[in-house]
């Protein structure tokens, strides 16, 4: 009877969550689980593979360009919008999100920097 309960059990959490691919520019992609858009970065090329967090959620557009990814979040709990970057020269997937990725900043400093680096354009909007 346990084990029913327990396979019953797991079921049912699988099948409470959902996910997919908004936006990907290998190794990046924006993606969503349940209902939290964050920035990641794959370990290879096979659909569904393991993903390291970058940005969490929830990303409300990205950009790349050959050095650079760049993402707004809205702040969790307020409409508040933040600013992130990451070297992409620097990502690895043995680095941890806090030693790659830039951010949060208001969009004045995001401003400065953008002309001071060359950060690109947002190119999708979530």
């Amino acid at each position: 009877m346990r084990m029913k309960n327990l396979l019953f059990f797991i079921v049912f959490c699988l099948y409470g969550c959902d996910s997919g691919t908004l936006w990907e520019h290998h190794p990046y992609e924006v993606h969503w689980i349940d209902s939290n858009v964050t920035l990641a970065k794959r370990f290879d090329d096979q659909p569904h593979s393991v993903t390291i967090g970058r940005v969490p959620a929830n990303v409300i557009a990205v950009g790349i360009n050959d050095r650079y990814v760049v993402a707004k979040q809205k702040a969790p709990g307020d409409d508040r919008v933040l600013y992130f970057y990451i070297d992409r020269v620097k990502d690895s997937g043995y680095a941890n999100p806090d030693e790659i990725t830039q951010g949060p900043m208001s969009e004045k400093t995001y401003l400065e920097l953008k002309i001071k680096y060359g950060f690109p354009e947002f190119s999708k909007e979530f």
